[in-house]
């Protein structure tokens, strides 16, 4: 977990040097066995990808273990927004996505709630990842598929389809 209890205005968090540690081996481990590796962590992990008072402390140190180590998929919440990050790993690069809050009723598009649903195929190499974005509309409407994503996994993913 990123969570932590900081200063009065801040809404920063750590995972902090046992978690980095774990993780680190966790995923070295995960790896070498061929698994598809999904990290899920609240606090957008991309350096520089929100407001310094929301910021992952320690997103530098996560960066440098993801690129040694690799993952597949990185899923994180904490802004509100959808967003889309790349962080650099041994086979490439690797999507870090954010989602806005699947409760929030805000009445401007880019507010309302919303939540994505992930499909991981094996595919050559790696695997294929196709995600549909869902977003309430209204009342009668529910939540609806506004839009759809599909890119490689465990290879060069930054190339192929996003």
């Amino acid at each position: 977990s990123s969570a932590r209890p900081p200063a009065p205005l801040l809404a920063v968090g750590s995972l902090g040097r046992r978690q980095l540690q774990a993780l680190a081996g966790l995923l070295a481990e995960t790896g070498r066995r061929g698994l598809c590796r999904v990290l899920l962590i609240h606090h957008p992990p991309a350096p520089g990808s929100c407001a310094w008072r929301k910021r992952l402390t320690d997103a530098p140190q996560l960066a440098r273990i993801i690129a040694a180590e690799g993952v597949e998929l990185v899923l994180h919440g904490h802004t509100h927004k959808s967003a889309r990050h790349w962080l650099a790993t041994p086979a490439g690069q690797a999507p870090a996505i954010g989602v806005r809050s699947a409760s929030g009723l805000g009445r401007r598009p880019g507010r309302r709630a919303q939540y994505h649903l992930h499909r991981i195929l094996p595919s050559r190499g790696g695997w294929r990842m196709q995600m549909s974005v869902r977003e309430y509309l209204s009342p009668a409407q529910g939540f609806a598929e506004t839009a759809t994503w599909e890119t490689a996994l465990g290879r060069t993913a930054g190339s192929a389809g996003g």
